[in-house]
């Protein structure tokens, strides 16, 4: 008769079938790195699949911004590892490559400045950030939002209650502001100031009321310097407060529509083109997919988006700049003649590439 095995060797047991073996998992990438402490063995792990989605010289010049998305405090990389296995060679660790695309892209680490990817949110941060936006200030981040929002364009005001609970702008200087919407994954900044003038008019006893919006504009450009926006809007009313009211949103829908055609400015020949990766999800060849994209003339970068849930596809997007679909496909295919493209869909900007035969052995289930 067989004997139960030991509790231990039950936990032992357990603990091996955690982590796969190398290769493509259901929920990301296992690898193996030489290190034998578990923070260490985190990072390497996490460090070793970060090709695909930064390029050498990105991760070192966003070296700083990196670690604190993705290693500060050392614990934070443990939201990416779905498995870890520590032995006298070293460590095997399960990378969750859903979780580690949204904390990178979530950063704006990923996709290159006027590129979207999806609704794209401009922050409103109006006043001397020092002391704070005045009543009239706040007024006038609220009047633009709306205005904003009518054609279209998303926006915070960084001042807004609910906004200060979930991601405080804590920053003093325009420079603190500009970099903390970057981190906390705002396409874009407008800083600034309102000015205000309101005279009675001698001979109706009504009040003519002026307002002019000064911003600066910031992520809407390749540039690191500011778009400025100067806005005006005037208004006449019996009433002082009522005529400043009107003047600040006269000015707020000509500030929104300067906005507007600055972000327009800033996406053109700036195209996000879908890459689609279907059958076996093998690293190495997704990782030399990207680097193929990458060293396209005009693709200003590729990144892994998503794994699990696309299911028996991966997901890849290549910052096409000005090409089509179907142009990047063929300088694609000049690139790496052995990439085999099975569909190009020129209209919803998206190409699909069959990936790799699946090996003998990862069809036995893939686990130890």
């Amino acid at each position: 008769m067989r004997r139960a095995a030991p509790p231990l060797l039950l936990l032992l047991a357990a603990a091996c079938a955690s982590v796969p073996r190398p290769g493509p998992t259901e929920d990301g990438i296992a690898v193996l790195v030489p290190a034998r402490e578990k923070a260490a063995a985190r990072r390497q792990a996490v460090e070793s699949v970060l090709p695909l989605f930064l390029s050498a010289d990105a991760r070192r010049t966003k070296a700083a911004a990196v670690d604190q998305a993705l290693f500060t405090p050392p614990k934070k990389s443990k939201a990416f590892i779905g498995g870890l296995r520590i032995s006298k060679t070293g460590a095997a660790a399960e990378i969750k490559v859903d979780a580690l695309s949204a904390a990178l892209h979530g950063a704006g680490l990923v996709r290159p400045a006027g590129y979207s990817s999806g609704p794209e949110v401009l922050l409103i941060a109006l006043g001397d950030r020092a002391v704070g936006p005045t009543s009239t200030e706040r007024f006038a981040a609220d009047a633009l939002e709306t205005a904003l929002f009518g054609r279209g364009l998303q926006a915070q005001d960084a001042d807004d209650d609910l906004l200060k609970l979930k991601h405080p702008i804590t920053a003093k200087s325009e420079s603190g502001v500009v970099a903390q919407a970057a981190e906390g994954g705002w396409s874009g900044v407008a800083v600034g100031g309102v000015l205000e003038a309101v005279n009675r008019e001698a001979q109706s006893s009504a009040w003519r009321a002026k307002a002019r919006y000064s911003l600066a504009l910031y992520g809407m450009s390749r540039s690191t310097e500011p778009v400025r926006v100067e806005a005006d809007g005037e208004a006449l009313d019996v009433s002082s407060g009522s005529a400043l009211t009107a003047a600040i949103e006269a000015a707020a829908q000509d500030a929104a529509m300067r906005v507007e055609k600055a972000a327009a400015r800033r996406h053109e020949g700036r195209a996000t083109i879908g890459v689609l990766v279907s059958g076996w999800k093998d690293p190495a060849f997704l990782r030399r997919l990207i680097a193929d994209l990458r060293g396209i003339e005009g693709v200003d970068g590729a990144a892994l988006v998503a794994w699990r849930e696309l299911d028996d596809m991966a997901l890849i997007h290549a910052y096409a700049g000005s090409y089509t679909a179907d142009a990047l496909g063929a300088k694609l295919i000049n690139a790496d003649p052995t990439v085999r493209i099975t569909a190009v869909e020129t209209e919803d900007g998206r190409l699909t590439v069959a990936g790799p035969q699946v090996p003998a052995a990862a069809d036995r289930g893939g686990e130890e």
